[in-house]
């Protein structure tokens, strides 16, 4: 038989080619490997919770979110500039709670209100009872001007305190 191989011909040939083939694309089997290793390693170490000695995953993820923001349990943000934001916003004082209720949106609200109650036109946002024209009473934020002011989700989604505190739903 003129073109056949002994065995010891034939496995020659195999360690050659594969000698060949392993030389041309030596990372591609210790990659698969490597990759393997690092799973494995990872779901033991993951399923002991032991994890975060490894790990450096952040408390709500990689991400801002609203409920991250208001978790409270979030120390830091990941974006910079929305911890600068956060850091920013000032306190809420009397400056601030001045700017608040000197709205135009606030004073409209204000004028509405006070006329439907000298006519005797005004009924209780609480109680549904009509108010009477001389009740002393004030214009009420359901949520409180404080409370939307210092709200990180708030601060996050960049909305207007003022305008939100000072919403016609936020008035009673």
């Amino acid at each position: 038989m003129s073109g056949a191989l002994s065995i010891s011909e034939f496995n020659k040939e195999i360690n050659n080619n594969f000698q060949e083939y392993n030389e041309q694309e030596p990372n591609v089997f210790r990659d698969i490997i490597s990759e393997y290793e690092k799973v494995v390693v990872k779901s033991i170490i993951t399923s002991f919770g032991l994890d975060f000695l490894l790990f450096n995953d952040r408390r709500g993820g990689d991400v801002d979110t609203i409920h991250t923001a208001r978790d409270g349990n979030v120390t830091d943000y990941a974006n910079k500039k929305n911890q600068s934001d956060y850091d920013n916003h000032g306190e809420y004082d009397k400056k601030m709670s001045g700017k608040y209720h000197s709205s135009e949106l606030y004073k409209t609200k204000n004028a509405k209100v006070s006329e439907a109650k000298k006519n005797g036109n005004l009924d209780d946002a609480y109680t549904g009872k009509r108010v009477k024209r001389n009740a002393d009473m004030d214009l009420d934020h359901e949520i409180s001007a404080k409370e939307i002011h210092d709200d990180p989700g708030r601060i996050l989604a960049e909305l207007d305190g003022i305008e939100l505190a000072n919403a016609d739903s936020n008035l009673t």
